[in-house]
């Protein structure tokens, strides 16, 4: 099978709509019908054999085919993952994964392509780097979540539990594109600490999670009982930083505009954090660690 035929297939079956998979299957067929095929190959190649991608060296290349075809680079690198991604399917089952975790590999390719359809208003994904890390085995998505292997950022005292900085924990990831239900997550960890036991022989004991949600400012706005404020009180938040403010506000409205009277107001969320912005207001991120007694209810 060629990647013209690969890139339509993958597409065709997880629901693209005519017109995306028209875009995407011209843009891999501009590819393909130039010298920048060759480039491709080498990138595909080398992971086969690998197992692995250079992030640097990846968007480097893929760069190189965005010029070669006058294509925007979101673009070519999105059908690029496409065509990794086929190739982690069987890596995946040769391992023994569970196929639902390749399920949410492509799950989470979808929400970035939806991300950047909106925010960015073309085809393609801007996560880059974030891609890398499924090709790398170094995160998973597993249930509602995703999960990674990775030293603490910083010392935690609380919970009675003492965790060193540096040491190894299981930091959690939010993807987009359905609700944030408690359950959900409580499952989608359970499932992490048997994935992770298993295959990486690492009884988990710690999870951390990293992220805007739990910046002070964010949580004062969250309603009483909802699915958000029921996710922060999972974990025990103890540290904050403003180091780069309102990075990731975009989220929440859906476009990176610095305009702030500009910002929609389709949801409660989102009016009282524009008008929180408007009023000077700064969003950073919080760090939480998942509280003893949720741990202790997971069986080991």
């Amino acid at each position: 099978m060629n990647y013209i035929d690969e890139i339509k297939d993958f597409l065709f079956d997880n629901k693209y709509c005519e017109e995306e998979i028209r875009t995407l299957e011209d843009t891999m067929r501009r590819i393909v019908n130039s010298d920048a095929v060759h480039i491709l190959d080498d990138i595909v190649n080398s992971y086969c054999k690998d197992e692995r991608v250079v992030p640097e060296i990846l968007r480097s290349e893929s760069s190189k085919i965005a010029c070669m075809i006058n294509e925007n680079e979101y673009t070519v690198i999105f059908v690029i993952y496409c065509i990794l991604v086929l190739r982690l399917k069987r890596i995946y089952s040769e391992k023994g994964f569970d196929e639902d975790l390749y399920s949410g590999v492509v799950r989470d390719l979808r929400a970035k392509f939806n991300e950047c359809k909106t925010v960015k208003k073309t085809y393609g994904t801007f996560s880059v780097f974030w891609f890398d890390r499924y090709l790398n085995f170094e995160i998973f998505a597993i249930g509602r979540l995703q999960f990674q292997f990775k030293p603490m950022p910083i010392e935690y005292n609380g919970e009675g539990m003492n965790i060193k900085k540096e040491e190894m924990v299981i930091v959690l990831h939010i993807p987009s594109g359905s609700r944030l239900k408690k359950d959900d997550v409580l499952a989608s960890i359970e499932r992490a600490k048997e994935f992770f036991a298993e295959k990486f022989n690492y009884a988990a004991i710690y999870f951390i999670c990293s992220t805007y949600l739990f910046h002070p400012a964010m949580t004062k706005l969250y309603k009483q009982n909802s699915n958000l404020d029921k996710f922060c009180r999972l974990f025990d938040i103890f540290y904050s930083s403003n180091d780069y403010p309102n990075y990731d506000v975009w989220r929440i409205f859906n476009c990176d505009s610095d305009d702030y009277t500009q910002l929609p107001e389709s949801t409660s969320l989102q009016k009282s954090l524009k008008s929180f912005l408007l009023d000077g207001g700064q969003v950073g991120i919080g760090i939480g660690v998942l509280k003893k007694e949720y741990m202790n209810q997971f069986k080991n």
